[in-house]
């Protein structure tokens, strides 16, 4: 059971710093529009 939310803590981890870093990508090139 504790495995299990393990896996679960570090896939959201992961999701988090993927949005993250995409966040990061996305602003970056709106800011190059303006």
């Amino acid at each position: 059971m504790s495995g299990h939310v393990e896996t679960d803590r570090k896939s959201i981890m992961i999701t988090g710093l993927a949005l993250r870093s995409s966040l990061r990508f996305y602003a970056s090139e709106v800011s190059k529009v303006w």
